[in-house]
C-alpha cells in the first residue's frame, strides 16, 4: 500500500467532511453522496488502511476542496476548522476514559445504523449526542461559521456533529498512516524557522495532493483537476517565493457556533 496516497486520501477525507459541514452551515443541506463514505468509515473502527475506508473515486471533492483551501490564508472557515479537529484528535487520542466512550457508543449505534443506514436521523442524532458528550468535553471546541438560523435547527446541528466525528476520524487515519499534522505548512516563513525549509515542507504536502491528482481519473480519463492557477502557486512555494496573506473569507451576515 503506497504510505503518501494514503495519506493523501485521509486528508481529502477530512476536507470533504469539513465541506459538507460548511455547506450544512451555510445552506442547511450538504451533498449526501459526499457524506456517505465518511459517515460508514466512522464505524470501521480498526480499518487498518486508508484506502478501504475512502475509496479514490468518492474523495473527489476532498481532494479538490484539499488544493483550494491549502491555497489560502488560514483565517479561512474551512481551514481553521481543519486546523482544530486536528488537534482535537490529538488531544481525544490521549484521553484514554473520553476514546474508551466513544469508541462504547459508536459500537451501540452500529447496531441502529445496521437496521436503519447511515444517514437516517436516529442515527445522525446519535452521532451527535456522542460527539456532543465525547469530543466536545475537549478544547478547542470547533467554531462554525454560518447562517445564524441554520445553526439553530436540531436536525442541522446533528448532521454538523456527525460530520465533525467523520473529521475526526479521518485525522485519526490521517495519524495512523503517517500525517504529521500541517502546522508547517501554514505557518508562515518567519514563523517555520528557515525559508528554505518551509519551502521544502510545504511543497511536499502539494506533491502529496497532486501524486493522487495524477492516480485518480475520472470516467472519461481526464485528470481530477487542480486549477492552473493552483499548481503555478506550487511552482511559486517550491522557488521559495512569499505570498501575500489574504483576510479571512466567510459568507455575509455570518453567524457562529461552537460546536
Amino acid at each position: 500500500m503506497n504510505r503518501d496516497r494514503e495519506q493523501v486520501l485521509a486528508f481529502a477525507a477530512m476536507f470533504q467532511a469539513l465541506g459538507c459541514v460548511q455547506q450544512l452551515a451555510e445552506t442547511g443541506r450538504y451533498d449526501t453522496e459526499d457524506g456517505e463514505a465518511l459517515l460508514a468509515a466512522i464505524f470501521a473502527i480498526d480499518s487498518p488502511d486508508a484506502e478501504s475506508l475512502y475509496p479514490p473515486a468518492r474523495m473527489r471533492s476532498g481532494l479538490k476542496l484539499a488544493a483550494q483551501h491549502l491555497d489560502r490564508n488560514p483565517g479561512d472557515a474551512v481551514m481553521r476548522m481543519g486546523i482544530t479537529v486536528l488537534r482535537l484528535e490529538r488531544r481525544l487520542m490521549t484521553h484514554a476514559k473520553l476514546a474508551g466512550e466513544l469508541r462504547e457508543r459508536i459500537a451501540d449505534i452500529e447496531r441502529a445504523r445496521s437496521a436503519l443506514g447511515d444517514r437516517h436521523e436516529t442515527v445522525l442524532a446519535r452521532l451527535s449526542d456522542a460527539y456532543l458528550q465525547t469530543v466536545s468535553n475537549l478544547q478547542p471546541r470547533v467554531m462554525v461559521h454560518g447562517v445564524p438560523h441554520l445553526l439553530q435547527q436540531e436536525r442541522v446541528v446533528h448532521q454538523i456533529r456527525a460530520l465533525l466525528l467523520a473529521a475526526i476520524r479521518a485525522a485519526a487515519m490521517w495519524r495512523h498512516v503517517g500525517g504529521s499534522g500541517w502546522r508547517p505548512v501554514l505557518a508562515p516563513p518567519q514563523m517555520a524557522g528557515d525559508g528554505a525549509e518551509f519551502g521544502g515542507r510545504l511543497n511536499r504536502t502539494w506533491q502529496l495532493i497532486l501524486r493522487l491528482v495524477c492516480f485518480s481519473h475520472d470516467t472519461e480519463g481526464q485528470m481530477l483537476g487542480v486549477s492552473r492557477v493552483v499548481v503555478d502557486r506550487v511552482a511559486r512555494f517550491s522557488a521559495g517565493r512569499a505570498q501575500k496573506r489574504r483576510p479571512p473569507t466567510g459568507p455575509p451576515s455570518a453567524g457562529t457556533g461552537a460546536i
